[in-house]
């Protein structure tokens, strides 16, 4: 993730959300160019999906509109709706960019047997939450049991939720997440310090307002 975004000429920005505003991340994108925003306020851990979440929609769906109003209990359907699809794919991307397809299989295998140093390791290794390994483990279990189930209801999420919990095994985190944020803001502020004469002062005064560099 470290190099991700420099690879792909991506800015993360943090931003205080206004009163009222509810997000963790979202992408905004011209040309070549893209930045994601991400709401200042949430866990870096959070975060770290989050931002992998709007990687897969540049990826992905950078040239069509995507449904922002997803149900996340429709994101655990048995047959996901088209409407649905991209979210879906953008957070399976992120959940297996963290958490790997092979490890959730094996872990799966053996349930409700788990080496709680091996999944605190992972979840360390990987800077994320232990949510994210909940929902790498239920791919593969809900497929063994979907007939005990009929449907993914939050029992088979609770059950692998409260096993993890009661091995006290926890979230990671990704404290280099912050690192990030204010790498680009000093990188941004740089910019605009250095192109200042090319706009004009109402244009730099509404860039930083926006992006809340003052």
């Amino acid at each position: 993730m470290r190099g991700t975004s420099h690879n792909l000429s991506l800015f993360v920005i943090g931003l205080q959300p206004p009163s009222g505003i509810e997000f963790d991340a979202f992408l905004i994108s011209a040309e070549s160019h893209a930045a994601i925003c991400v709401n200042s306020n949430k866990p870096f851990v959070r975060l770290h999906f989050s931002i992998l979440h709007e990687i897969a929609h540049l990826l992905f769906d950078r040239d069509k509109g995507c449904e922002i109003d997803t149900w996340p209990e429709n994101l655990y359907a048995e047959k996901i709706k088209h409407q649905d699809q991209p979210e879906f794919i953008a957070n399976k991307f992120a959940q297996f960019f963290l958490i790997p397809y092979q490890w959730a299989m094996e872990s799966a295998k053996r349930w409700p047997h788990i080496n709680v140093n091996n999944a605190q390791g992972m979840l360390n290794e990987a800077q994320t939450s232990r949510s994210v390994m909940v929902n790498a483990i239920c791919d593969f279990l809900r497929n063994e049991r979907w007939g005990e189930y009929n449907s993914m209801s939050w029992a088979l999420y609770r059950e692998i939720e409260e096993t993890l919990d009661e091995k006290h095994i926890n979230s990671g985190k990704a404290n280099f997440i912050e690192d990030i944020i204010l790498g680009n803001r000093r990188h941004l502020l740089d910019t605009l310090n250095k192109n200042k004469d090319a706009y004009s002062h109402e244009i730099i005064g509404w860039i930083r307002n926006t992006l809340q560099l003052i």
